[in-house]
């Protein structure tokens, strides 16, 4: 069941909340169609301010469903994101025809679909799985965990909106010192003994990795002409999320034979990995210190 809901849903792109519709399987369609109806300079701020509006809704509902049932909570959520749906009938979207990818496009889904991949093996062993190993190994009240939840959410969902300006911001780690350091406090997390400690390094570390995202979509976007959008946030999804559920699986077993620490450990290294490649791939763009809108 976990393998599944990773796939149809996805985790919180803050790594905060245990799951939502936030990172799914509809997540490239939202974004094609975020990228269809603005031009280049502005993807950064829409896809910013698209993600913080995820975050803090999703913050939110965190807080709220301490005070529903497992039962009350799913049927509640059932109904609000069905009521969303309402809104999209009255959108129009501009439509392209699909064409054979090209040799340059055929490059930049590559790229970001290896980098993803790993990043989502990553994400899938530590993110649906923070809220358990406080459970497990603090005993903290699940209710209390909400809370905690909450203050994750709307942290990393504010600071999404530094991310505001592409032109200041890139998408690799040497504009980004965040994400590696995020790795490292995720690795110490199982050897410390202190709570307070702990839930520190539980709050911020999402906040550290996120603002990167925004400018890393319009990246890909920029990077394949507009009837290979969807195509290649489709191909970018689906080899991150399908790397994402595996781990889910990974991590289940490796927690039911309480060896909680090894997945933390297995993060941090992956993470390191995934950050050199982005260095291998995307070199030139942290060199530019910046993102060009003419250079994908």
């Amino acid at each position: 069941m976990a393998f599944l809901a990773a796939i149809l849903c996805g985790y919180s792109a803050t790594g905060s909340l245990m799951g939502g519709g936030i990172d799914g399987a509809g997540r490239p369609i939202q974004s094609a169609i975020i990228a269809s109806l603005t031009v280049s300079r502005e993807r950064t701020f829409y896809f910013s301010l698209f993600t913080f509006l995820n975050g803090i809704l999703a913050a939110g509902g965190a807080l709220a469903a301490r005070f529903f049932s497992a039962r009350t909570a799913f049927a509640a959520a059932t109904l609000v994101a069905a009521t969303g749906l309402l809104f999209l009938f009255p959108l129009r979207a501009p439509e392209f025809a699909g064409k054979s990818t090209t040799a340059k496009s055929r490059r930049v889904i590559g790229q970001f679909s290896l980098t993803g991949m790993l990043n989502g093996f990553a994400q899938g062993l530590i993110t649906p799985f923070l809220i358990p190993f406080f459970v497990l190994v603090y005993s903290v009240a699940k209710d209390r965990v909400a809370i905690y939840g909450f203050i994750v959410g709307t942290l990393a969902s504010f600071v999404l909106l530094a991310a505001v300006d592409g032109s200041r911001i890139g998408i690799c780690p040497l504009d980004h010192p965040d994400p590696r350091l995020g790795a490292g406090l995720l690795a110490l997390l199982p050897l410390t003994h202190h709570l307070a400690v702990a839930l520190a390094i539980y709050v911020f570390t999402p906040a550290l990795r996120v603002a990167a995202l925004p400018a890393q979509q319009r990246a890909l976007t920029n990077g394949v002409s507009p009837n290979e959008t969807g195509r290649a946030l489709g191909v970018n999804q689906v080899t991150r999320l399908g790397a994402s559920s595996k781990a889910v699986v990974l991590t289940g077993v490796l927690f039911s034979e309480s060896d909680i620490a090894l997945p933390f450990f297995l993060y941090a290294g992956i993470m390191a990995v995934n950050i050199g490649l982005y260095f291998k791939c995307f070199g030139h763009s942290c060199l530019l210190r910046g993102l060009s809108s003419e250079r994908f």
